[in-house]
């Protein structure tokens, strides 16, 4: 299993693109246990804040 993503990582930020993320939360990360979730427990626009809140851990960490 690998190791949860540390969203406090602003190197990850700068190299992913909101799309990218949106595709993972939607579709589910092959060989990880990141499961899809839209729309079975999440709408889109659910999936459009997390990635906003995720985002916001790297300015967070920058401060």
């Amino acid at each position: 299993n690998p190791s949860p993503r540390n969203f406090t990582n602003c190197k990850f930020h700068k190299k992913r693109k909101d799309g990218e993320l949106f595709w993972v939360i939607k579709n589910g990360s092959p060989g990880t246990g990141m499961v899809s979730l839209v729309p079975a427990a999440i709408t889109e626009e659910e999936a459009w804040t997390i990635i906003n809140y995720e985002r916001s851990f790297c300015k967070a960490s920058e401060e």
